[in-house]
């Protein structure tokens, strides 16, 4: 084959699969903004635990184990505070740019 049968056979190939690309691309934009809604309701609850730990029962001093309780409390409202962080960061990073988080899912589908 000669290089003008192989670029006329890719231009017919793209023609076909025009129609469906454009529902990928479509399906996985909305897809996008799932994810986008999903981080940032994971960042709110993730923000319900730190400050839920950190204002009500932090200091329960009728417990005779207190200070082990509230250590454990604080460890996990600072975890709770790294994945609200983390959630909303990537949440309004993607919201940002949302085409550039579809492109990645549509390469991620490919490889």
């Amino acid at each position: 084959m000669n290089p003008n049968q192989v670029i006329d056979l890719l231009t017919k190939l793209g023609e076909l699969l025009s129609p469906s690309m454009q529902q990928a691309w479509d399906i996985a934009y909305r897809q996008t903004f799932v994810d986008i809604w999903m981080l940032l309701i994971l960042g709110v609850l993730f923000f319900a635990i730190a400050i839920g730990l950190l204002f009500w029962g932090i200091h329960d001093s009728e417990r005779e184990d207190s200070l082990t309780y509230g250590g454990v409390q604080y460890v996990i409202s600072c975890f709770a505070a790294l994945g609200t962080i983390i959630c909303w960061s990537t949440g309004f990073s993607i919201l940002a740019n949302p085409a550039w988080h579809t492109i990645e899912l549509l390469s991620g589908m490919v490889h």
